[in-house]
């Protein structure tokens, strides 16, 4: 279990993605409650059955689940740091690294678990009569042999499940394994091309009169933002030179509900007219703890979406945002779906959490370590939480285009000036599409 825990932590602690956690406050609190319930279930049947050989007859049953989960939690967590080690660009890519991966399992892993067997049969003996001393010398201080099955069961079984409420959660939080199984998906696009895509909520945005226009006017798309490879070299300084303080160049990736589409159809017209980029992002109404079972009404949303953007913009949508309030939008059903109409599925590498009128020094320090750490390639969420635009609507001239507009001057101003300048570009050109790797 010490063991497990340490790999997790240098995992954690080595990423690639600093401040680019794939986990949502709700998620994270989802998160927690699961891991409660990982425990308590693990536990609770020790405790509540008084007879303790009744106890030492479930152990095994017991040991055999959290066994069989924690290997399959330890595949996951090889590949995903190889492939996060690798710094793996979509689903092509950490499939092709998790195939080396596989190798490496063969040729290295196994065998020493063959070992480890070996060892065992020639001197298991002489271990468990070691064991049987400690346990006579040592844990027989807790009280009778009743006491020690029990106590020894209990700290196994607690043992057991503590990796389980620890490494899932974080695994998530670290790598999309359900995106890159059942989607093309991206967290991080192409690094050393000082292209970033910046990514907000289509809620986060002004809609009403006077206010969306407001804030497309201090939003001007670059002119080259789709420009080809032979002319990117010099995307930096045109950057540089269109950019001043009241007009800042850059390109949004806008993430839109099939409600909103329906909704606020002029708006989204007047954002893909002014050079913006839409992706879809899952209903917020699939919400509550059954909605595991909902996955096949997510996905019939999901089209109806894409059959709402299809007709509003004249082309089919290219992107699915994969995150939700609750989660939802990472069911594999969705992500099935998202693949089957030809959309990839794009994560963030780095998330900005906006909770005040201004970014902290420590968040605008975190995003430029971030983003100069790889030179590009970098997908930044921002995020509004409800507190700063309830705060907002409820100040002297509720204009909620000023903050936006104020947060993305703020990011572009912080990575836009120095020796190394980025330039703001659509998520196609900054998570170029790899070839799909088929098994």
């Amino acid at each position: 279990s010490i063991l497990t825990l340490t790999l997790f932590l240098a995992y954690y602690q080595n990423r690639s993605h600093k401040n680019g956690g794939l986990l949502t406050p709700s998620m994270k609190s989802h998160a927690f409650i699961s891991s409660i319930a990982i425990v308590s279930s693990s536990i609770l049947p020790l405790l509540l059955l008084p007879d303790s050989k009744t106890n030492i007859a479930i152990l095994p049953s017991l040991t055999l689940l959290h066994t069989s989960s924690i290997i399959t939690l330890l595949l996951g967590h090889f590949f995903a740091s190889t492939a996060d080690v690798w710094y793996a660009v979509g689903s092509g890519q950490f499939q092709m690294i998790s195939l080396d991966a596989a190798g490496m399992i063969l040729y290295f892993i196994f065998p020493a678990v063959v070992l480890y067997f070996r060892f065992l049969e020639k001197y298991g003996e002489i271990l468990q009569n070691v064991i049987g001393v400690l346990r006579k010398n040592v844990v027989g201080v807790l009280g009778p042999a009743s006491m020690e099955d029990t106590m020894a069961a209990l700290v196994f079984i607690g043992a057991l499940s503590a990796i389980h409420a620890l490494g899932i959660p974080l695994l998530n939080s670290l790598c999309p394994l359900g995106g890159y199984l059942y989607s093309r998906s991206y967290i991080h696009g192409r690094p050393n091309t000082k292209k970033l895509a910046l990514c907000l909520n289509f809620s986060d945005i002004p809609k009403g009169e006077g206010c969306l226009a407001k804030f497309l006017n201090k939003i001007t798309c670059a002119d080259d933002a789709n420009a080809d490879e032979a002319d990117q070299s010099a995307s930096a300084d045109a950057v540089a030179a269109k950019k001043d303080d009241d007009n800042p160049t850059v390109v949004l990736n806008i993430h839109v509900t099939t409600e909103e589409i329906e909704k606020y159809p002029s708006q989204l017209k007047e954002l893909v007219k002014r050079g913006h980029q839409l992706a879809l992002s899952p209903a917020s109404t699939y919400r509550g703890v059954q909605n595991i079972f909902l996955g096949n009404e997510a996905a019939a949303d999901l089209k109806a979406g894409y059959d709402s953007y299809s007709k509003l913009i004249g082309q089919p949508p290219k992107w699915y945002f994969a995150a939700s309030s609750d989660g939802m939008g990472r069911h594999p059903s969705l992500l099935h779906e998202a693949s089957d109409l030809g959309m990839k599925v794009s994560y963030w590498s780095t998330v900005v959490c906006v909770d005040g009128l201004n970014l902290r020094p420590d968040q605008l320090d975190s995003l430029k370590g971030d983003v100069r750490e790889t030179n590009g390639g970098s997908i930044i969420f921002v995020t509004l939480s409800e507190k700063i635009k309830t705060k907002v609507k409820r100040s002297e001239d509720g204009d909620e285009s000023k903050l936006i507009s104020s947060i993305i001057c703020q990011i572009l101003d912080s990575l836009s000036s120095g020796e190394q300048i980025f330039s703001f570009v659509e998520l196609s050109n900054v998570a170029k599409d790899d070839a799909t790797m088929i098994l």
